[in-house]
């Protein structure tokens, strides 16, 4: 199964999400005849990497990836960068609209003979390499640089004087909530409401994050709900009378008993998606009934054939509790009603609350983002500001629970609410 953030990552600029006026700019770049050094910078997540590769693919042939987080020294730009900018550029690799599937260039147009290095994660380059990379760009003619980078600050001023400076914003929560509901779709997921709110919540205008927690979900989604059963219990076989009621169910088996060597002979090439049993003498007739089962409309309740235990595996639902259990953070139910019942003055439900998110060991940093988090959407000013000054001293190492308690103090304390 490959990754969902690859299997649905855009291969053209119309399929980006986000960040309108970056895509257009980068549209009036692929139907010009020039290509200037580009840096491209903003929040991970945001479509940067994406939007390089669309655009080096599509005007160049001669294309170099490289990622300054693994090569980042000085060497690396005079090896690699260096010896790129001294080959010949091919006169055949250049892409005219024959190639290029770009409405906007007409049949003349020519695109000049350009070979481009996409550097990734160009923040983290040292200072050394940075100061050698400005020279190359001064002195390559035939070469132009595609730089990405998460912090713009860090990259040398040199460079960005020589750059155009293309700035990438975080995604809205609408625009991830429209592209998890069309991959949720497309992967026949079945999420309950409120899930996918809560992903575009927790991963903040981040799409490859949202994108890699559903995916996290579809590796797990074919696993059973229900614990297996003990050997001892006598669970009597229901709703397998009827072939036709068990045409499109899957069962999946617990591990026979030891001392049962017949029996657990019979239980064969078993997976997630088929159960086949090995047809028994005497029993022909059960054993028909549950070969080649499929889980999709599987709801029957546990069952027990010659002496052994088995489980039946229901349809998988996504939770919200699910998902928070998966990226570890609090529960957004629970944080909401924290705040709603510290905004009512309904102190000691919320500390019981709060009490049963603080024993299952979160992290207080996770904590007080996820008050942040909910909190930005109850449009309380006063509430925001009692979170974020906890929010800092969290982030300064006094990371206790009195320092919750001094900032439901705070928010009891809001006038006006």
């Amino acid at each position: 199964m490959s990754l969902l953030v690859e299997k649905y990552r855009p291969y053209s600029l119309t399929e980006v999400i986000g960040n309108k006026e970056a895509i257009n700019t980068l549209k009036l770049v692929l139907s010009s005849n020039t290509l200037p050094h580009l840096l491209f910078t903003g929040p991970p997540g945001t479509g940067k990497t994406t939007c390089a590769k669309i655009l080096g693919n599509r005007l160049s042939k001669d294309l170099l990836e490289l990622n300054a987080s693994d090569d980042r020294g000085i060497d690396v730009v005079r090896t690699k960068i260096k010896n790129f900018t001294l080959r010949k550029v091919d006169p055949k690799n250049n892409l005219t609209n024959k190639t290029n599937p770009n409405p906007s260039l007409t049949p003349n147009t020519r695109i000049n003979s350009y070979k481009i290095i996409i550097l990734d994660e160009a923040d983290s380059m040292t200072t050394a390499a940075q100061q050698a990379l400005r020279r190359i760009m001064e002195t390559s003619k035939d070469t132009r640089f595609i730089l990405i980078c998460n912090t713009f600050s860090k990259i040398y001023e040199p460079i960005q004087s020589r750059c155009a400076v293309i700035k990438f914003e975080r995604i809205s929560d609408t625009e991830i909530q429209q592209r998890l509901s069309f991959i949720i779709e497309k992967e026949k997921i079945q999420v309950e409401e409120g899930v996918i709110q809560t992903i575009s919540d927790l991963c903040e205008g981040d799409m490859r994050q949202a994108i890699n927690t559903l995916s996290s979900v579809v590796f797990t989604k074919q696993h059973p709900i229900e614990k297996p059963l003990k050997e001892k219990e006598n669970i009597k076989a229901t709703n397998i009378t009827n072939k036709e009621d068990t045409t499109n169910i899957e069962v999946p088996i617990i591990t026979p008993s030891k001392d049962d060597n017949e029996n657990h002979s019979k239980l064969t090439h078993c997976n997630y998606n088929t159960c086949n049993l090995t047809p028994s003498k005497d029993n022909n007739e059960l054993d028909s009934k549950l070969t080649h089962v499929n889980h999709n409309t599987s709801n029957l309740t546990p069952f027990k054939y010659n002496n052994e235990n088995y489980t039946i595996l229901k349809p998988f639902k996504v939770t919200t509790d699910y998902i928070t259990k998966i990226t570890g953070v609090p529960s957004p139910t629970k944080v909401k009603s924290i705040l709603n019942l510290l905004l009512q003055k309904n102190e000691e439900e919320a500390l019981k609350e709060f009490e049963e998110i603080w024993n299952l060991k979160y992290d207080p940093v996770d904590i007080i983002s996820a008050f942040f988090r909910t909190a930005k959407y109850l449009e309380n000013y006063e509430l925001i500001k009692a979170i974020g000054m906890c929010h800092v001293r969290i982030n300064e190492g006094f990371n206790s629970k009195i320092q919750f308690y001094g900032m439901f103090y705070d928010i009891l304390n809001i006038k006006g609410c």
